[in-house]
């Protein structure tokens, strides 16, 4: 259906050769049906050529910056940067677009998925706090839904008192058998290794000066002894 003469109306790209491509020539083969010729030695798919980068994938045909992610946006694996090459990953394997800049190469892009673009173990920070939802990976949040300013003991966990040590939580219990803040109200307090209210910072409030020991002097030492009462 298309003309010997190369040069006239419609003239046929592949002469000698059965084929029903219309878009980047006229006549060739074209396996997958979606009117871009298949690639030959002498006319090459894009970026360098025309002909259809995917072959055999009727969804995608074009790839202007070689990244291997096609430029038609609804088809199998549309690239969101069609223009950058890129090697985010799209959803279904693990990051949030295609084909877009990714540094870190955990598969998420620098421009729309990653907020930790040049930490590859971490990508989300659902909570806005500055740590990783990747518990596991680095610096990850253990609170990763709950903003918090927690870092000593755990991080990205509620610290009301901003010392650093997170407030206990269910699961989380306090000094001696725990790590969270003892005193989560107290700035100058975090520690209490005998559970006797007193603390273990000797400048802080209510320091323990027995504090292996639990006590409940007050008088001439804190947190001592004190049979009689």
């Amino acid at each position: 259906g298309y003309g010997d003469n190369p040069d006239g109306f419609e003239g046929d790209g592949c002469t000698t050769t059965i084929g029903y491509s219309q878009y980047d020539r006229y006549g060739c083969p074209d396996s997958d049906g979606d009117l871009y010729s298949d690639p030959m030695p002498n006319w090459l798919s894009s970026p360098a050529g025309t002909a259809d980068t995917w072959p055999l994938d009727p969804t995608q045909w074009t790839d202007l910056d070689g990244d291997g992610y096609g430029g038609n946006p609804i088809g199998n694996k549309p690239d969101t940067c069609p223009s950058i090459p890129g090697t985010s990953l799209g959803v279904a394997e693990g990051g949030d677009v295609w084909g877009c800049t990714d540094t870190d190469g955990d598969g998420w892009s620098d421009k729309f998925g990653d907020e930790f673009p040049h930490e590859p173990t971490q990508w989300r920070d659902s909570d806005g706090d500055g740590w990783g939802d990747n518990v596991e990976g680095h610096e990850g949040d253990s609170c990763p839904t709950i903003f918090g300013d927690s870092l000593l003991d755990r991080l990205g966990c509620l610290d009301s008192d901003l010392d650093g040590y997170s407030d206990p939580t269910v699961g989380w219990s306090t000094h001696p058998k725990g790590t969270a803040d003892s005193f989560p109200n107290d700035r100058m307090q975090w520690m209490d290794n005998d559970s006797d209210g007193f603390g273990n910072n000797p400048i802080g409030n209510y320091r323990d000066d027995c504090p292996n020991q639990a006590g409940t002097s007050s008088k001439d030492l804190q947190g001592c002894p004190d049979s009689d009462g």
